[in-house]
């Protein structure tokens, strides 16, 4: 139904597409998985030594973290730094990348397009 209204144009083919601002469009966006909280979460642990960590400690860890995030950013946006990606999942990014590409040549339809990912997404 959705596609249908984006392809027909009741949704403006360009709101759906562009909203890059996180409002709710995945467009061209790299995919993220649960992996991805999952190994920042057990560096922190590490980091941690203990399971049961006294709150004050908790804050001093948190603390360091939150300094690096501005270290991290600008070092992903100078492109200095890649993402670690599991070659399953760069094999998926690599077809939606096709897909857009399709998309925005005309190629194919926005519906053709949530097949494909529906198709992909359910093997894995």
């Amino acid at each position: 139904m959705l596609a249908g209204q984006v392809d027909t144009g009741a949704v403006p083919l360009n709101l759906w597409r562009r909203s890059v601002d996180g409002a709710w469009s995945a467009y061209r966006q790299t995919v993220r998985t649960n992996n991805d909280v999952e190994s920042w979460h057990a560096r922190l642990n590490r980091r941690a030594v203990s399971s049961i960590l006294p709150f004050y400690k908790l804050i001093v860890l948190l603390h360091s973290e939150a300094r690096q995030v501005a270290l991290c950013a600008n070092v992903l946006s100078d492109r200095r730094m890649q993402r670690i990606q599991s070659r399953k999942a760069g094999q998926i990014q690599q077809k939606l990348v096709l897909l857009w590409d399709d998309l925005d040549s005309g190629r194919c339809s926005v519906e053709d397009v949530l097949r494909a990912c529906s198709r992909m997404y359910a093997r894995v």
